[in-house]
């Protein structure tokens, strides 16, 4: 049997996940996916979700352009990445890790 949410979550872990996929994330660290998964469920850690798109330009909110001289893929712009880091630090103060494609 699960043990219940404590009601205050003051003194907890926060983490906050800049993402274009934020629908993705509940299931990924869901109680079933491990014990990070549970750490959220139980109100030890909590998940706080923001996305990237939200930041972007335009009617369809890009926030990606091709890289600079040409190649393959695309880069991420540096100004709605900015703006998304600034508001996220805003809500949840710490450390900022930033992950590569690679992960």
């Amino acid at each position: 049997m699960p043990e219940p949410r404590p009601e205050s979550t003051a003194g907890s872990f926060a983490v906050e996940i800049i993402t274009l996929v934020p629908q993705l994330w509940p299931h990924l660290l869901s109680p079933q996916a491990g014990l990070v998964g549970q750490a959220f469920a139980k109100g030890v850690a909590q998940l706080r979700l923001c996305d990237l798109r939200q930041f972007g330009h335009g009617p369809h909110r890009k926030v990606d352009d091709a890289p600079f001289g040409g190649g393959a893929g695309m880069l991420l712009q540096v100004e709605p990445l900015h703006r998304a880091i600034s508001a996220a630090r805003a809500r949840t103060p710490g450390p900022v890790v930033l992950l590569s494609p690679r992960g």
